[in-house]
Parts: structure tokens; C-alpha cells; sequence
């Protein structure tokens, strides 16, 4: 089995004054308006933008680490809490849930910048935690922080291959520039001496894999100096040429 995916998760909190509140206000029992607090305060607010703002570190961290290969754990869910309450590592079908004390609130008034090396500390942390008990090599690990402050935590890549020209002049690229509140997607072209003669970004997304995965299909090239970038559901397309860029969506 192989480590294949982490989540930063902040759990709902049970606010019991504001919980009476909504259900006085809306004439409903304490479960309606646990419900109606929970979706109007905490579903958005809090727990699906602390998850998409942290997915930048936490989708590099992963990529840098490759395959660590794990006796019985595919997902490390790690539950940003304000006091811990359970200390040892739970699995839960080959998730290792762990607690980890997150002041999150603090989060959201960082910049962006600010958001990325606190978003390290807490993986490396719950990391710390989950090697110590289940016996892991933490070297893989400390590699992977350290590579990414050695790249300034710019998590930049290319995604697939680069493709050359049909006359073998050029070579083209989908680059990808996944930042705290959104992922920028770029056509790259270059020349034999691998100067970039065309940057165009194309698409700018969510930065979570199920909204900008679905835009990464097929690079081709349509002549000499343009090539195309088709979705993989063959419903968007971009005309990238040296000269100038165009968008065509399918009906």
C-alpha cells in the first residue's frame, strides 16, 4: 500500500449559545439548527476554505513524496482541532486520522505567502506524530519539506510531456503555477535552445484537483508553430500559436 493522499480538515464546533439562537430565531429544534449553523457558517467558511487554501503545500508535499509505500495507509486525515482530545493515530480502512492542535482562526488572516509555510508546519507535525507511532522512516519526509522552502514553496510544474513541432523547431508544454486560492494553467512554447517564445495562460482555476483535473487532456500540434490543448472530456479547447492565442468551446 502506498501513502497517496493527505487533508487538512477542521471538524465542526459546537457553538451551543449561537446553536439556540438560530433555533429560537427560526422556530426549529436544536438538530434543525445545528444543520442550518453548519451549512450557513461552517461548511464554506471555514472547513471548505481552510481545505482549498491549504491544498497548495499539501498537494506539492505529495507530489515531491512520490510513492512511500505503507503497511496499511493510503490517506492521512489530519483534524485541525483547538485542543486534542485523542493523541494516538486512528485507522479507519487505511486512513490515519490524527488530531493536531491548529490555531486555523489565524490562518485565514495571513497572506497567502504566510498561509504556505504554516500549512508545512502542521503536515510536519502530524507526520512527526504519525512516524514516531507507527515506526516510519521520516527521511523521505524531511526531504520533501526541505525541497519545498528550497523552492521558495512555488508549487510550479509540468504536467505530462513536453511535444515537439512537426518540423522539430519548437517544443511545447502545459504548465501549471498552483497557488493558495487558485491553480493558473499555461500553454509554454520554446525554441531548439529552449528560449520561451509563447507563455499563454489559458485557464485559471479552484485550487483543488477535482475542479482543475478535469481541464488536462491532450496536447497536439495543428502546424508548425500552433498546437492545441483539448480537455479530457473533448468539451474546451485552445489554440496556442506563436503569434497569438485563441478559445474554442465545443456545443
Amino acid at each position: 500500500m502506498y501513502l497517496r493522499d493527505l487533508q487538512l480538515d477542521v471538524p465542526y464546533k459546537e457553538q451551543s449559545e449561537v446553536i439556540i439562537e438560530i433555533s429560537n430565531t427560526n422556530n426549529c429544534s436544536y438538530e434543525e439548527a445545528l444543520r442550518i449553523d453548519y451549512d450557513r457558517n461552517w461548511k464554506w467558511n471555514i472547513k471548505r476554505r481552510f481545505t482549498l487554501e491549504t491544498n497548495c503545500i499539501v498537494s506539492m508535499f505529495l507530489r515531491l513524496l512520490g510513492k512511500y509505500k505503507t503497511k496499511e495507509c493510503k490517506k492521512i486525515l489530519v483534524r485541525c482541532v483547538d485542543k486534542v482530545t485523542q493523541n494516538n493515530v486512528i485507522n479507519s480502512s487505511g486512513i490515519y486520522i490524527i488530531e493536531q492542535k491548529v490555531d486555523y482562526t489565524s490562518f485565514f488572516s495571513y497572506d497567502d505567502k504566510e498561509k504556505k509555510p504554516f500549512t508545512l508546519n502542521v503536515i510536519k507535525n502530524a507526520i512527526a506524530k504519525i512516524a514516531h507511532e507507527k515506526e516510519w522512516d521520516i527521511t523521505p519526509f524531511e526531504e520533501v519539506y526541505k525541497k519545498i522552502i528550497d523552492l521558495n514553496y512555488n508549487n510550479y510544474w509540468t504536467w505530462g510531456k513536453k511535444i515537439k513541432s512537426p518540423n522539430k523547431m519548437y517544443a511545447a508544454k502545459v504548465y501549471l503555477e498552483h497557488e493558495v486560492k487558485d491553480i493558473k494553467i499555461y500553454i509554454i512554447i520554446q525554441n531548439k535552445q529552449g528560449d520561451i517564445v509563447r507563455a499563454q495562460l489559458i485557464l485559471k482555476e479552484s485550487p483543488h484537483e477535482y475542479a482543475y483535473v478535469k481541464h488536462l487532456g491532450k496536447l497536439t500540434w495543428l502546424s508548425n508553430n500552433e498546437v492545441q490543448f483539448i480537455n479530457k472530456n473533448n468539451t474546451r479547447q485552445w489554440s496556442v500559436s506563436i503569434e497569438e492565442m485563441s478559445v474554442h468551446k465545443n456545443v
